[in-house]
């Protein structure tokens, strides 16, 4: 999940390895694999080191291998708990918890709990900071007041201007494969890092405004 805002890059990076390893270049293959590895290798590195902790009145998060990060966020100045959770999150049923505290410009990210687990640490959190039971208190109800639908969404990426330009970069590389299919290759190769960087910022758009709601308890 962590590594989800990279995997168009992963992917890329793997096809260019494949095709390095069908025309023969085994070195440039074990370079490619050994990145994914390493990438792969420090999401695991992240995972094992972080912990969480709460008490009832304080939030202990610690995190970091060599350079340890460690916050106690007591319940008193919780400002807000918010559940974050990217279309990707949503396959895996896991979230993203985001606290603000007063007094600090930065919210502390506990990345990624499953929903129901999430649910459960953002009830016990609020009721907590009203003075209530966490272990009594039931997760509050909350209604719907806008949903922004898909489909309104799909049109406001697509009119987007990333959206635009990688759109005008696929019907560009496509007339030179009609006219000139031996040219593609080379139009397509320098163009790539182009169509990566903006398929990327139109899924992050997409992924990030998906299923956006406004809601009140």
């Amino acid at each position: 999940m962590r590594g989800g805002r990279a995997m168009a890059a992963v992917v890329v990076l793997v096809l260019l390895a494949l095709a390095r390893s069908n025309s023969g270049s085994s070195q440039g293959l074990v370079i490619d694999l050994a990145i994914v590895t390493l990438a792969l290798a420090l999401g695991l590195v992240n995972w094992l080191v972080t912990r969480w902790r709460f008490d009832g009145t304080t939030l202990q998060y610690e995190t970091g291998l060599i350079r340890r990060d460690l916050r106690r966020l007591p319940v008193a100045r919780v400002q807000a708990v918010d559940i974050f959770q990217p279309l990707m999150a949503r396959f895996f049923g896991v979230a993203e918890l985001r606290i603000h505290v007063a007094g600090t410009s930065k919210d502390t990210r506990l990345a990624y709990l499953s929903r129901d687990r999430a649910n459960r640490l953002r009830t016990a959190l609020l009721a907590a900071h009203h003075g209530h039971d966490p272990a009594t208190t039931p997760e509050p109800r909350e209604v719907a007041a806008m949903v922004v639908p898909t489909s309104r969404l799909i049109g406001s990426v697509l009119l987007s201007g990333p959206a635009m330009i990688l759109i005008v970069l696929l019907v560009v590389l496509g007339t030179v494969a009609a006219d000139a299919p031996a040219a593609a290759g080379a139009v397509a190769g320098a163009a790539a890092v182009y169509l990566l960087a903006m398929g990327m910022a139109v899924w992050r758009r997409f992924n990030v405004q998906y299923g956006f709601t406004v809601a009140y308890a």
